[in-house]
């Protein structure tokens, strides 16, 4: 099991990747969907040319945004192949970009290996906002990697909600809870007077601090171990958090897969307890932000009942914010026998005003649809399990 590299390594190829304008990679739509989904495409067009699409923005022709540029950058498209979408390259070509000096220091700290003239990154170097983050290369759902580091879009989508949403004025205290990498925290850093990262998975935690270590962040954001809100102490103004919220039954739970499985209640408990833990942790008008996906069983939105006697309690005004319908693509068998019809994504926003409410706001009636035709489309295939 690979740690996180060399800090001082680290930093070094963070810096050269910055000097060869690696970060303008940042709005490339990455993440290769069906050539079946192209009618979708246009929607990814529009949101190219409004700076709102990422490397995780899903594309059926991913190539199309940065053919252009790249054509212009050869340089920046070698690297953004080699340590992004983690392509193996021809080592020469990757020594005449980056030197030999480097190439052999990253070779040594293990960030590259080398192998018949060619090498390979074993780690995946993710421009967002203004850090270059640090996570294991994409395994899909059959990871191989014990405590696998994952950065994927779900964060992105978080990150920009916070964003768009929270990050108008300035906060005191700040914690990103569930942290994996630190994405969330790098995302209210600058809004916050100092920002602590909590994260269970301890192989995360080494990414997060080398992560800091590398682009130079100033101390006021640190980062710790901590099961939940076991070794969360204080309080604070916002509160934002991507916790593990997959349902999936216990005999299933694969522990290279730490980032993904929510536990009991259909993957309901990990998300249930941090809200929870918004009405202890919380000051007064303080914020809390968290991702959650609901079983919808006969009709029944699940999360949402759930949400209610907790929010009552605590005095969280709350909005539940839908930004996907999808069914199971871990585990259909479990939704069929569960009898759950679809899962509704959720940005759950929470305020500590004393007024304990939940309600849930609305959703494109356009993007509902397509999505559940969608679904019924995959509910028809002969792969999906039937009763």
């Amino acid at each position: 099991m690979n740690q996180a590299p060399d800090r001082v390594v680290l930093r070094k190829l963070v810096s050269a990747l910055r000097e060869r304008h690696y970060m303008h990679t940042v709005r490339f739509p990455s993440l290769q969907r069906p050539f079946f989904m192209l009618p979708f495409e246009p929607n990814v067009m529009l949101s190219y040319t409004r700076n709102k699409t990422s490397p995780f923005t899903p594309s059926a022709l991913p190539s199309l945004y940065r053919f252009r540029w790249f054509a212009k950058h050869p340089d920046t498209a070698l690297l953004y192949r080699f340590f992004f979408l983690n392509q193996p390259a021809p080592l020469r070509h990757l020594s005449k970009i980056l030197g030999n000096e480097l190439i052999g220091q990253l070779v040594d700290a293990g960030i590259v290996q080398k192998s018949d003239g060619h090498a390979r990154a074993t780690f995946r170097m993710v421009p967002y906002g203004d850090t270059i983050f640090l996570s294991d290369p994409d395994q899909g759902d059959a990871r191989t990697t014990i405590q696998y580091v994952y950065l994927g879009g779900d964060s992105v989508t978080l990150s920009n909600f916070v964003s768009t949403r929270m990050l108008h004025r300035s906060y005191g205290r700040g914690l990103d809870l569930c942290a994996g990498t630190a994405f969330q925290g790098h995302n209210i850093k600058s809004h916050c007077d100092s920002v602590i990262a909590a994260e269970f998975n301890p192989r995360a935690v080494d990414f997060a601090r080398a992560i800091l270590y590398a682009n130079s962040v100033p101390d006021t954001f640190s980062v710790i171990q901590s099961d939940l809100w076991q070794n969360v102490t204080g309080n604070f103004d916002i509160i934002v958090s991507n916790p593990p919220y997959y349902p999936v039954p216990k005999n299933k739970w694969n522990p290279m897969i730490m980032d993904v499985f929510g536990g009991a209640d259909h993957g309901m408990e990990k998300p249930l307890t941090i809200f929870d833990g918004f009405g202890q942790f919380l000051n007064p008008s303080g914020e809390g932000i968290l991702l959650a996906a609901s079983p919808i069983i006969k009709g029944e939105d699940v999360l949402l009942s759930r949400l209610k006697p907790l929010a009552e309690k605590h005095g969280l005004e709350t909005v539940l914010v839908p930004w996907k319908y999808t069914n199971m693509r871990l585990d259909p068998e479990y939704q069929v026998e569960n009898s759950i019809d679809y899962l509704i994504h959720y940005i759950v926003h929470a305020r500590l005003t004393g007024n304990g409410s939940v309600i849930s706001s609305g959703y494109p009636f356009l993007v509902r649809t397509l999505q559940k035709l969608q679904l019924g489309f995959q509910k028809m295939l002969p792969s999906w399990p039937r009763r």
